[in-house]
């Protein structure tokens, strides 16, 4: 093989490769809500953050779900309010987003960009 095939051959492989990583981060950043929109549940919160790698309680989760909610009342944007989780927090952007999108669901769902408008973060 000669060198500029292995440089395109290398190349793609290296493409396709970030590709895969780029589709499991993103697949990281979507958790499955149980409960319904807005029934307020804590503990439903907490267990899913927690099979997302954020260990919580039921009052940890409820607190985070206040702050996330009163930040979002405050008309800051859900991409916003995930990187201000981001990097006050120092969660991964994939588990920042589950925590973000699941305090929505359960506590403030009029301000869930996917339960609105059926939209992405």
């Amino acid at each position: 093989m000669d060198g500029t095939r292995r440089l395109i051959v290398g190349g793609t492989i290296a493409a396709g490769g970030m590709l895969l990583g780029a589709a499991l981060i993103l697949g990281a950043g979507v958790a499955k809500a149980d409960g319904s929109p807005g029934d307020r549940d804590g503990a439903l919160y907490a267990q899913e953050l927690t099979a997302a790698g954020l260990p919580n309680d039921t009052a940890t989760a409820n607190q985070l779900a206040s702050v996330i909610c009163e930040t979002r009342w405050q008309k800051t944007s859900e991409a916003d309010t995930i990187k201000l989780e981001h990097d006050g927090s120092g969660y991964p952007t994939p588990k920042a987003t589950i925590a973000v999108t699941g305090a929505e669901f359960h506590f403030c769902p009029q301000y869930s960009v996917k339960l609105t408008t059926g939209g992405a973060p």
